[in-house]
Order: structure tokens, then sequence, then C-alpha cells
């Protein structure tokens, strides 16, 4: 971000709600896994074939600053008339917060794209003597897929097979008989 964008706030990177005074350095990735399945080709040679690519969720980071002193004008103007009594970088850390820990959907507006349905994943904020009163901050969000649920009826098939014993197979019934003995066995044994 340049200068003029930091003082003019031209394409203010965004979070949310949340309005960076500077954005010191965006992370932008995009990945996606390719299915690899082994086979046996000619003569025995294994080898490996893909088919199909499965696209990751997009991500962002982002090394943010957001100052006690907002950069806009009007913001400014606007402060000065309510009596200051808001702490802007109080506000912008526990709405960073909220949305981390609630899971809201944010979404993320950058000079280079625009991330919509975004989930918070991690908010890192580094205090020191020279960051002062400012807030920065670190935050790492990832795009989710949204999706509805359908519940549909399905009609229910009238059985091929007879009900009497719940569409099983009739069961066979072997019964044994000893062989009889004529007049001539009985004698012998």
């Amino acid at each position: 971000m340049g200068l003029t964008e930091i003082v003019f706030r031209i394409n203010p990177a965004r979070i949310g709600s949340i309005i960076l005074d500077a954005s010191v350095r965006e992370t932008h990735s995009a990945s996606a896994k390719v299915t690899r399945h082994p086979i046996e080709a000619e003569e025995g040679s294994p080898q490996t074939i893909s088919d199909h690519v499965i696209t990751d969720p997009l991500s962002i980071t982002i090394d943010g600053v957001i100052s006690g002193h907002p950069a806009e004008i009007a913001s400014r103007i606007v402060e000065i008339f309510q009596g200051g009594g808001k702490d802007p970088v109080k506000e912008a850390h526990q709405t960073l917060l909220d949305d981390l820990l609630v899971g809201r959907l944010v979404t993320v507006f950058t000079t280079l794209l625009e991330y919509p349905n975004m989930i918070l994943e991690q908010v890192r904020v580094e205090r020191t003597a020279k960051t002062g009163n400012s807030l920065h901050f670190t935050a790492t969000a990832t795009q989710v897929a949204l999706v509805t649920l359908e519940t549909i009826e399905i009609a229910q098939q009238a059985p091929t097979r007879s009900t009497k014993n719940g569409g099983k197979k009739p069961k066979k019934v072997v019964t044994k008989t000893a062989p009889k003995r004529s007049a001539f066995n009985k004698f012998l044994f």
C-alpha cells in the first residue's frame, strides 16, 4: 500500500466492518490437490494417473494497522463533534475477536481481490513500546463454501417378493429318516 493510499484512504483494506489504516503485508493463498492413483501399465511398470483436482478454500493473511488516529479527515471531524469518546483501537480489536469467536462470516477487501464468505481462523496482536496505542495485528481468514440443505421424499416401491416372510427366500425343510430295516436286518442287529 502506497503512502497516498494510506493518507487519502484510496481503496482501503477492510476485514468485515473494520477499515484498516494500513495493510502492511497481504499473503493471498490459493491451492489445489491433484488426485493420484497407482496403476500397473504394460510390462509391469508402475505408473500414477491423475484424474481429478480438488481445490482448497482461498485464504488470506493480513498484517494490518489500526491507529488511534484514523487517517480519514471526515472521521476526525465526526470524532471532534462526538467528543472523541470511542477508542477505535479497542473497538477494532473487540470486533476482530467477536468475529473470530462467533465464527461470523466477513468479507475481506484488499486492493487485489474481494473475498466473500470468509471466517477468521486466527488473530494475533503484537503490542510493543514502538506500536504505542495502535493495533498491529495479523489476521488469517479462510473462505467457506455455503450449501443449502434440501429434504426430499422418496416414494416407497412395492416389494417384488412375497411379504409373508419379509421378502426372504423360503427355507428348505430337510427331514432325515432312518432307512427301513428288513426283517432279516432286524434279526442280525
